[in-house]
């Protein structure tokens, strides 16, 4: 997917491009926006992740994920500070939203998924971010 960021709702005043990892992760999905407009949270919740154990590698599907993009006023662009990912198979991290909730010097991200990987089954999971 790609978000397009513009300064208004005229397509030519596009200040910026924004585009998902891999082809068909969804990347878009979902967006939330910090009151301040500083910080710039997209999903992609059919991201798969892939890791090493043992010498093997492993992928899980569908895993999504998450980016976090600051606002720098020097440049008037988004860059990615952080991105987070889902735990497990299937969870789907930010198909069903995002939402900041903030404070002076940090706020909070909230990324709800198709199901949790723990026994009580919780989709919602908080992340901590530093401003």
């Amino acid at each position: 997917g790609t978000i397009n960021i513009s300064i208004d709702n005229i397509s030519t005043s596009i200040i910026q491009t924004l585009i998902g990892k891999s082809k068909g992760d969804l990347f878009g999905r979902s967006v939330a926006l910090s009151s301040d407009m500083k910080l710039l949270a997209i999903a992609a919740p059919f991201a798969d992740v892939y890791s090493k154990k043992r010498r093997k590698i492993r992928m899980k599907s569908n895993v999504g994920a998450v980016y976090v993009y600051k606002k720098y006023i020097d440049s008037n662009q988004y860059e990615e500070i952080v991105h987070v990912q889902g735990r497990c198979a299937t969870e789907m991290l930010g198909i069903y939203g995002l939402s900041f909730v903030e404070t002076s010097n940090s706020a909070i991200l909230y990324a709800w998924g198709v199901k949790g990987c723990d026994i009580n089954g919780d989709n919602a999971n908080a992340y901590l971010i530093s401003r």
